[in-house]
């Protein structure tokens, strides 16, 4: 692909956020997890609370803190820069498409879930003025079957996301390349697998 322009669309929580250490750091600072869960991750996080008595309150509590008011606790993850400028470098169009709902759930702060991801990624120079995408190329979709419609009807030819229920639904175009950004395995419900980002960029390749 790297011969024609290419429309590449990226999923943006657990795909170009990386939120591994931001989960046990806003949950023992607000009281959720104790603090030997400094360093879980969100899977790790989600088990622990799940297991409490109000564990489902206190988990959607957490997501809503973390995606939103404490989004700057995440970062991106490696190899992520280099690889948008690159591509832009090269005159591949890039778009982001997360499904993300307007609020967090139990969010006394109101904080906008959209502008809070904006926020970051105007922060960490991949959007925005000083970015190389444009907000216009940014979605944000109430439901998962929104997200999949938007990816065919904004014509992306390969597709990024860490969950397979995007990659694997029934009305993801075919038209577009899926790429799971998972661990490779032994069952990748046939589905390319690149566990990070450089490999990401020899794969596009």
């Amino acid at each position: 692909m790297a011969a024609a322009m290419c429309h590449i669309g990226l999923d943006l929580d657990n795909t170009i956020i990386d939120y591994s250490e931001a989960f046990g750091s806003v949950g023992i600072h607000h009281g959720l997890l104790p603090r030997e869960q400094v360093m879980v991750s969100k899977n790790a996080a989600k088990d622990y609370l799940l297991a409490q008595p109000n564990g489902m309150h206190d988990w959607m509590r957490l997501q809503g803190l973390v995606y939103g008011p404490q989004i700057h606790s995440a970062r991106l993850y490696d190899g992520v820069e280099k690889f948008v400028l690159e591509a832009d470098r090269r005159g591949h169009r890039i778009s982001i498409v997360s499904h993300k709902t307007e609020k967090g759930h139990f969010d006394t702060s109101g904080t906008s879930l959209h502008d809070a991801a904006l926020s970051f990624l105007r922060a960490a120079g991949l959007v925005g003025r000083d970015g190389t995408i444009s907000e216009d190329d940014v979605h944000f979709l109430s439901t998962r079957d929104a997200k999949v419609r938007r990816i065919g009807e904004i014509g992306c030819d390969v597709f990024v996301d860490d969950l397979p229920e995007v990659l694997l639904h029934p009305e993801f175009p075919r038209g577009t390349k899926p790429v799971w950004f998972a661990e490779p395995t032994e069952n990748q419900m046939g589905l390319t697998a690149v566990n990070n980002w450089d490999r990401l960029h020899a794969l596009l390749e």
